[in-house]
């Protein structure tokens, strides 16, 4: 075998561009097509009503938050996610699409290029022939795994850390072959840029080790010794010494390890279940089919069933085989870190909803490894030597199966085309999720179709009696004019729900629809009482609440006191991140102007158009019209 400090035979750099030229335009066919899709899912909050990424005096609060802060006022954390690399790309999107979902979806597309792109090149620093390094990241390439991560926009997080993780791995390998410290700061900066992509990158940080190790000749003392491939020990401890110092800072954002997750398994149901979320990872790979946001894996709550020993059986005949792979070199180990590592933490099924415990999303960067393993493997059972190519048959067999994966890919891009597409597929798949009948209920409700999302809605009531499906459905009932059955579910919603900061968002949603309710139903009083209560209750939401307590005291002939509330929480609405917070200055300028007071009414109206975005939603653009409108008639 030759030397592996050679890594793979040479190819040209023609070659090599030819062939990563073909696999870019294979990616372009195959998902292609989602570019032309609308924002989707969590897209339509992480992006439209987001100004932490829309703000440019906002950007030092969007890096220092957690990437779902934009939903309280900034002050406490609202998720676990601590993104920084993530928001940053995010801003860059902004700056360059705004609101137009197809640039966001080809900066998605252009990410997957350069993650197999940076795979590409990783490979070709290893012990591994041409014709493996061309077929794993071909299929890596047009995997269905990837839909979720390239169709759809929040997945961004998994296509930064491969880009980033990747091609630190391959920096590092260029400076322990020169020598020269550049590509060690070089690496040292794209990993930090995946530690701030997700959270996974922190226990990534032994592939370093592996890596240099798997290229380094004979001896371990070679390696720890300082030989030209050979790192220093000091110089190994570098990457972990960074992946601390991103969990010591994502300490201080988030104020913890983790905020509790609602809706979460019990901690003795985790061991249980662990089997048959291992067993679908596996089968993930290998048999991807009925791709969907959402699955049908429930948490298993006791060992005394096939769901646990079957999978578990299936689990460890599997695991034998990649160890027995991964044992036949130095890459082998490397390879099934690979697989092992960025999945570890998806393992963890307690931190995730009862209804979603697994995600297509999470084998992003671990199917890399697990291509390696299984095409390595495949080199060891036919016999093959270390060749420029694979051999005619070999070759054909990948490209059957890359065709094979792409066409699945293609199909399966489709569904994340729009919000109803996705759910009706995805109750198709998993038809007893109440997360899913949620999610198409809130699609349908935005296309207007009341019936039919409370339809839905009801459905997921019926299977599982969650906050969303209560809301969703006391807002169909709502909007189609059914007040009193949705007075009924807001005010049990609002009697039952905590504050928590993860709940809070809903929560004030649920106010202010019972407040709308009670208005329609000629209950002002009442309507004034709820939002009373949800101003006690939600204080990171003072400025949003006291807008819609002025517009009831408004319309009861109440202007002082009307304007009085405003006045006070003019402050909270320039502090607070909620789009419908600025519109107390909105108010303000109309109250101003009705006073005759129209210098100071000119300039809450300028400041409102000044820190309202327009195109995030239609009751923001109809504000946007009427200051303007008014503004214009001013003398």
């Amino acid at each position: 075998m030759p030397s592996p400090d050679k890594g793979s035979p040479a190819i040209s750099r023609r070659a090599a561009l030819s062939s990563l030229a073909l696999i870019a335009l294979a990616v372009g066919v195959v998902f292609g097509a989602s570019t032309r899709g609308d924002f989707v899912y969590d897209d339509t909050r992480q992006v439209m009503r987001n100004p932490l990424i829309q703000d440019p005096s906002l950007l030092g609060q969007a890096l220092t938050s957690d990437v779902w802060a934009f939903k309280g006022d900034g002050s406490e954390a609202v998720s676990n996610y601590w993104r920084p690399t993530f928001t940053s790309w995010s801003v860059l999107c902004f700056r360059l699409f705004g609101l137009k979902p197809m640039g966001w979806k080809l900066g998605n597309l252009l990410l997957h290029l350069v993650a197999c792109g940076a795979l590409f090149a990783v490979l070709g620093r290893l012990d591994c022939s041409v014709g493996l390094r061309h077929a794993c990241t071909l299929l890596f390439a047009l995997h269905p795994v990837h839909v979720e991560s390239v169709a759809w926009i929040a997945g961004a997080p998994d296509l930064l850390l491969a880009s980033t993780l990747l091609g630190s791995l391959w920096a590092v390998s260029q400076w322990q072959e020169s020598g020269r410290s550049g590509w060690l700061g070089l690496s040292l900066v794209l990993y930090a840029l995946a530690l701030g992509s997700k959270e996974v990158a922190f226990v990534c940080a032994p592939l370093f080790f592996l890596l240099l190790w798997s290229r380094s000749p004979g001896s371990d003392n070679g390696f720890l010794s300082g030989s030209r491939l050979g790192p220093r020990p000091l110089v190994l401890l570098s990457f972990p010494a960074l992946a601390i110092g991103y969990f010591v800072a994502r300490w201080r954002v988030l104020g913890g390890v983790s905020l509790p997750v609602p809706d979460s398994m019990l901690f003795s149901d985790l061991l249980p279940t662990l089997p048959s979320v291992l067993w679908w990872y596996l089968q993930q790979v290998l048999l991807p089919g009925h791709l969907s946001p959402s699955y049908s894996l429930r948490v298993v709550t006791t060992w005394q069933t096939p769901e646990v020993w079957l999978p578990l059986m299936a689990v460890l005949v599997a695991g034998s085989v990649l160890l027995l792979i991964a044992r036949k070199d130095r890459f082998g180990w490397f390879a099934l870190a690979l697989f092992v590592l960025p999945l570890a933490p998806a393992l963890n099924v307690g931190s995730f909803p009862a209804e979603q415990l697994v995600h297509d999303r999470y084998l992003y960067l671990p199917l890399a490894g697990f291509l390696l393993l299984v095409l390595k493997g495949a080199e060891h059972c036919s016999g093959a030597v270390r060749s420029d190519w694979f051999s005619p048959a070999a070759s054909a067999a990948v490209l059957l199966i890359a065709a094979s994966l792409g066409f699945s890919s293609h199909r399966a891009a489709a569904n994340w085309m729009s919000e109803l597409s996705l759910w009706e597929h995805a109750v198709a798949v998993d038809p007893a999720s109440s997360f899913n009948w949620s999610q198409l209920g809130s699609a349908r409700q935005q296309l207007g179709r009341h019936e039919e999302a409370g339809t839905a809605y009801s459905r997921a009531l019926s299977l599982r009696e969650t906050p969303r499906a209560l809301y969703g459905r006391a807002r169909s009932l709502v909007e189609g004019n059914d007040l009193e059955k949705g007075l009924v579910d807001l005010e049990r919603l609002t009697q039952s729900s905590s504050a928590g900061a993860q709940e809070a968002y809903l929560l004030y949603q649920a106010y202010e629809l019972l407040a709308i309710a009670q208005v329609q139903a000629a209950r002002p009083e009442l309507a004034l009482a709820a939002l009373v209560q949800a101003r006690l209750r939600l204080p990171m939401y003072t400025a949003a609440l006291s807008e819609k307590m002025a517009v009831v005291l408004y319309q009861v002939g109440r202007k002082p006191e009307a304007l009085d509330v405003l006045v006070s929480a003019e402050g909270h609405a320039r502090r607070e991140l909620l789009p419908e917070s600025k519109a107390v200055l909105m108010r303000l300028g109309m109250l101003y102007a009705e006073l005759g007071r129209s210098s100071e009414a000119r300039s809450k109206l300028e400041e409102y158009l000044a820190i309202t975005p327009a195109g995030i939603a239609e009751s923001i653009d109809g504000n946007r019209a009427a200051a303007q409108a008014l503004l214009s008639r001013l003398p």
